[in-house]
């Protein structure tokens, strides 16, 4: 809808209140593709606009928002990198979750310190196989996606994790090709 508006060349307020999640469709059946949307028909005004509006709950337009009309409110998770070692026990390359108010300045989260072990050794963990993943997909090397498989704690056997994984390679082989 935001592109319908630009190229009718409606007001710049409209237009930056969409983008702000002021607005936001609603007819989903109509947008998606259910069934056609008779775009000359809102143009035209031959149908109401307000019919097919409201706010999309999504976080980043807000946010996006927050940084152009300098508002400072406090969001309760916001995702960036831990550069700042915002959570003191996850690494730095990590992308983590956590609350930050936005500004024209730009985002400034708060730090959160240390989280209970338990979560940190898991999300590390994770980070790990993702590691791996990223890996082998920029190599075209097996060996670290068996790598990413066995760090996954529900894989207890070395061989059987190598069987599953030349099987789900064989099944993906159309779009794993650098796996062959």
């Amino acid at each position: 809808m935001l592109g319908i508006i630009l190229l009718k060349g409606h007001t710049k307020a409209l237009t930056l209140s969409m983008l702000c999640g002021i607005i936001h469709s609603n007819a989903s059946d109509e947008l998606y593709g259910k069934r056609p949307m008779p775009v000359k028909n809102y143009l035209a005004g031959k149908k109401s606009i307000k019919k097919i509006i409201r706010n999309s709950g999504e976080l980043l337009t807000p946010i996006i928002c927050d940084i152009i009309f300098n508002r400072h409110i406090r969001r309760p998770s916001i995702n960036i990198l831990n550069s700042g070692r915002w959570i003191s026990n996850l690494p730095e390359h990590g992308v983590i979750e956590v609350p930050a108010y936005a500004d024209n300045a730009g985002i400034h989260p708060e730090k959160v310190g240390s989280i209970p072990e338990i979560w940190a050794a898991y999300i590390r963990t994770q980070y790990s196989i993702h590691y791996y993943l990223t890996e082998a997909l920029k190599t075209g090397r097996k060996k670290f996606l068996l790598q990413a498989l066995l760090l996954d704690p529900v894989i207890n056997d070395c061989v059987k994790a190598e069987k599953m994984l030349n099987e789900m390679l064989d099944i993906q082989k159309d779009f794993l090709p650098q796996f062959r």
